[in-house]
């Protein structure tokens, strides 16, 4: 059982670190280019590090039309996996989003959302 607890605290430090870097003053801000080629206008969008569940709104304006485009800055390195989130809905943003996963950003300067079938990503 005491190991148990020590590795559940181990994990709740890695975890709080990670969120703490994401956000730390003497950290360079890092940007990135999202461009909406997607046919489909957006009403908010969010990005978190995978291993978290804290969400930051991204967006300067509340919307994100199709053939718009987008700098995001946020405090940290692109390092690391990262989820975004579009909200397709701003009636309903507990349903009404798509949502990609996992996305490696590190080395990548673009992300372009495009359509096949439905709304998908290209990294540059």
């Amino acid at each position: 059982m005491k190991q148990f607890k020590f590795l559940f605290a181990v994990m709740l430090m890695i975890t709080a670190m990670g969120f703490a870097s994401c956000s730390d003053d003497d950290e360079e801000d890092a940007t990135f280019k999202i461009v909406n080629n997607s046919g489909r206008d957006f009403y908010g969008m969010m990005m978190s590090p995978s291993s978290q569940t804290t969400w930051r709104d991204v967006l300067t304006d509340d919307t994100f039309p199709n053939g718009s485009s987008v700098t995001v800055t946020f405090n940290g390195s692109k390092d690391g996996q990262w989820d975004i989130r579009l909200f397709e809905d701003e009636n309903d943003i507990d349903n009404g989003y798509v949502e990609f996963t996992n996305l490696s950003l590190t080395g990548r300067t673009k992300l372009t959302l495009t359509k096949k079938g439905d709304v998908w990503y290209e990294l540059e």
